[in-house]
């Protein structure tokens, strides 16, 4: 994982799933460590970022945004991680938004539980944010 010149500095959303399949957006204040895979398709997560309908831009508003449309949120609250879950699902998981995210190749699968999870990181090679690769615990949508 690498923080690379396009993004350091800025703020840059990625998705993930868990072992569990559910998802989580991370927020990268600017310094958040990213998977390789991720960068390699940052255009397709910034648009699945700009798809979803939230409000609070600019607040602490928007982590709660985000949780009711059913994602984990977690942020990078200090450089290169961790990354700390600020907010957990307030509903379920939008049909939309869930066929949209498991159409997202890049999103890694984390060897975690996002339910039993207040942190991922710091990103080390041989701890759980390692992506387990692209092979997807469901269905395709």
């Amino acid at each position: 994982m690498k923080i690379f010149e396009q993004i350091e500095g800025t703020e840059f959303d990625w998705f993930a799933s868990d072992q569990e399949g559910s998802f989580a957006i991370f927020a990268t204040s600017g310094t958040g460590l990213v998977p390789e895979m991720v960068m390699q398709a940052s255009e397709a997560h910034s648009a699945v970022g700009d798809s979803i309908d939230v409000k609070g831009w600019g607040s602490e508003q928007v982590w709660n945004s985000y949780a009711s449309r059913g994602l984990y949120v977690y942020d990078c609250e200090r450089p290169s991680g961790p990354y700390v879950k600020i907010r957990s699902p307030s509903s379920e998981l939008e049909t939309d938004l869930r066929s949209l995210l498991r159409r997202l190749a890049s999103a890694p699968i984390l060897q975690v539980s996002f339910a039993h999870s207040a942190s991922i990181g710091p990103m080390l090679p041989n701890q759980a944010f390692k992506p387990t690769g692209h092979k997807k615990p469901w269905p395709a949508a």
